[in-house]
Order: structure tokens, then C-alpha cells, then sequence
């Protein structure tokens, strides 16, 4: 990883631990709704952030998969990436999946909702996926961040027994 900071490679895999564990919460969740829905949610302009967003290009390119430029990450059997998906991704539920477990769905909300903040005013205002030159991070901000993202992974090792019992 050239030119990256080298304690950024702390905060990327609480990223990607936390990214992982909130697709393990929301696929069990959205599964069966997803599978036999005949509308798209997912569309080429939304995966696109994941390769113009600097931070998340840097852990699409670990997976060494190709883009495709009609179809973004989605595949027949849906998206691609394992991790570095944008953050749309989980910030939206269709109404199907809202209302079939408002209880437990809202205690996931929260939890996307406290990752999608992560990287907020990691440079400035900027956030995190809005930063073009990850070097400009200070090790201080970097550290700030690995903080909030072990406090999400806490909240996530707390909640997810309290989820699965719903």
C-alpha cells in the first residue's frame, strides 16, 4: 500500500471487520426479500463510488476483482464486493424489509448508522470516502478513528446476540 500511512492499516481492518459484520446482521435480514424482488435497487452509479472514493478503492483493490463499467459490483447472484462497498449500501432498507421486524431493524439502523458516520469530518469537514490523498491524514485523526471504530465493533459483539434472539 504506497503512500498510505502506515497506522492506517489498523483502522482499515476494524473497517472491514466492522463492513463485514453489518453485512452478516443485514443479509439474513434482506435475503429473501432481495432474492425475489423484481425491482434493482442497486444501480452502476452508486458502485461507482467505491472506485472514485480513494479509501474505498484501496480495499476494492485487495479483492482484485474487475469493475464493470454497466453493471458496477452487481453479479446475478448480487454485489461483488466482499468489503468497500459505498455507504449507500447499507444505509437504505425498502420498505418491505422496515416493516417485516421494525424492532430489529431499527436496532441494525443504528448500528449502520454509527458506521456511516465513521469516517465524518476525517480531514477538516470532510469525510472519510471524500478525502483524495489519504497521506494528508494526521496519525492523531487516524487514531480518533481506529477509537470510534473499536467502540462500533464493541456495540456490534454487544448487540448482535440481542438481534439474533428477535
Amino acid at each position: 500500500m504506497s503512500g498510505i500511512a502506515r497506522n492506517l492499516n489498523t483502522f482499515i481492518d476494524k473497517y472491514v471487520a466492522i463492513e463485514k459484520a453489518i453485512q452478516q446482521l443485514v443479509c439474513p435480514l434482506s435475503q429473501r426479500y432481495c432474492a425475489v424482488c423484481t425491482g434493482k435497487c442497486c444501480r452502476e452509479e452508486f458502485c461507482k463510488e467505491s472506485v472514485e472514493s480513494t479509501f474505498l478503492s484501496v480495499l476494492v483493490a485487495k479483492q482484485k476483482i474487475r469493475y464493470d463499467d454497466s453493471n458496477g459490483w452487481l453479479s446475478s447472484n448480487g454485489c461483488r464486493l466482499a468489503y468497500g462497498r459505498p455507504l449507500v449500501c447499507y444505509d437504505f432498507f425498502c420498505d418491505d424489509i422496515l416493516h417485516v421486524n421494525s424492532t430489529k431493524t431499527g436496532r441494525i439502523l443504528a448500528l449502520i448508522k454509527d458506521f456511516v458516520s465513521l469516517g465524518n469530518r476525517a480531514h477538516g469537514a470532510a469525510h472519510l470516502l471524500c478525502i483524495d490523498d489519504l497521506d494528508i491524514l494526521k496519525p492523531k485523526k487516524i487514531e480518533k478513528l481506529c477509537c470510534k471504530a473499536s467502540l462500533i465493533l464493541d456495540k456490534l459483539a454487544d448487540t448482535r446476540p440481542c438481534i439474533d434472539i428477535l
